[in-house]
């Protein structure tokens, strides 16, 4: 697959993903309140950000924020970011567990799940990567400029690793087909 493919094939995926983005960016605002408001104020932006959730993807959503961790909860999905951020119990079996640098920030929806750690070599992209492969995945496709992306497939799943090797930045996004 040539560069232009992947590029296009990311912003594709990151259209998908608008309500991901958008709990995201909430979850960052509450990250800021936390760390400069009290238990009580904090406990108030989290019912406020659960109510607006709530409103946007319908049903249940519960907010959990606590020393500069916060994680949101639904039946649309999971989300987690800071140190209480965990690999997916739900992430297929075929998909090793990352387990270089730090985890930071975690998600899972029903299309998918993504991953972010941080403190990641290019040693460590290339040893992951690999991995992959020897776990029966395919390579579509390679990408290397100041920003490593390798796009493999297996199965009912595509997923694309992802390393900035300026700052040791590591996704990992899976989606199902």
């Amino acid at each position: 697959m040539d560069q232009e493919n992947i590029k296009k094939e990311v912003v594709a995926g990151v259209k998908k993903n608008k309500k991901l983005i958008t709990i995201i960016v909430i979850v960052a605002v509450l990250v800021i309140a936390v760390s400069v408001n009290s238990f009580v104020a904090r406990k108030i932006g989290e019912r406020r950000a659960e109510k607006i959730l709530e409103d946007q993807f319908g049903g249940k959503v519960d907010i959990n924020s606590q020393n500069g961790s916060v994680s949101v909860k639904s039946d649309k999905g999971d989300f987690s970011v800071g140190e209480i951020a965990k690999w997916p119990t739900d992430m297929p079996t075929d998909i090793p567990e990352f387990t270089y640098g730090k985890l930071k920030m975690t998600a899972t929806v029903p299309t998918g799940w993504q991953i972010l750690a941080t403190g990641v070599s290019e040693e460590n992209f290339t040893a992951y990567n690999s991995s992959l492969k020897s776990l029966g995945w395919s390579n579509v496709g390679t990408f290397n400029a100041n920003l490593g992306m390798v796009q493999m497939t297996k199965g009912n799943y595509n997923l694309i690793t992802i390393l900035n090797s300026q700052n040791g930045n590591f996704t990992l996004t899976v989606s199902k087909k």
